[in-house]
């Protein structure tokens, strides 16, 4: 590899870096830039569905993150993001669609006994 491509993928790494830790968050999760709080622990994306399961596709990966569908329903569509990671105070994330609009919803870690 180059000096100039390696460079090169360490300032995009930089810069991916960078904005995560400037993402809005709850509980450890990162949320969409421009999401808004609706109620505890609930956040409007400010993306369609499709695109807010993109942009959660590239903060968590699926092999870390696994996802599960949890919904069959007409005109529902909502998807599970397993914290497989165990990082931050949450243990997974709702995305689902309702009547057009796409919640995100922060499951927070239920605290062992």
């Amino acid at each position: 590899m180059s000096r100039l491509a390696f460079i090169a993928i360490a300032a995009a790494a930089l810069v991916a870096a960078t904005a995560r830790a400037d993402a809005p968050s709850d509980r450890g999760a990162i949320l969409p830039n421009g999401a808004h709080q609706v109620g505890r622990d609930r956040y409007q994306s400010p993306s369609a569905y499709a695109e807010t399961l993109k942009f959660y596709q590239k903060v968590y990966s699926v092999e870390h993150y696994p996802r599960k569908s949890i919904a069959d329903l007409p005109g529902v569509r909502a998807v599970h993001l397993v914290n497989a990671s165990g990082r931050g105070d949450w243990e997974g994330l709702n995305i689902y669609e309702l009547n057009g609009s796409t919640r995100i919803f922060v499951v927070p870690k239920v605290a062992k006994r």
